[in-house]
């Protein structure tokens, strides 16, 4: 198991509903993985640097995650699956420099 941490941007039109489901989606996802959430920041809205699929703010998630090197890339296509995920960033936590 190694540490990762998943920044995630979420559509900004989402209702709280739509939003505390994605949130629910994104974590299951994670936790089917075999992955341990280790901190989890609540969404919040924020402008981005740049537009993004025409949105000028996005809600932001944080989550700092220990999974198997292998299910990295699962995680990462099942991201650029959802409908809803604007971007995401997945790397590790821990990269010796």
């Amino acid at each position: 198991m190694r540490d990762y941490e998943l920044t995630v941007l979420l559509a900004p039109t989402l209702t709280q509903k739509e939003l505390d489901k994605a949130v629910k989606d994104l974590t299951d996802l994670i936790a089917d993985q075999g992955a341990k959430i280790k901190s989890k920041k609540d969404p919040a809205k924020k402008p981005l640097a740049y537009e993004v699929g025409k949105q000028r703010e996005a809600f932001y998630l944080y989550f700092e995650v220990s999974m198997a090197p292998d299910k990295v890339s699962t995680v990462d296509k099942k991201l650029r699956l959802m409908d809803n995920v604007l971007r995401h960033l997945l790397v590790n936590s821990k990269v010796k420099i």
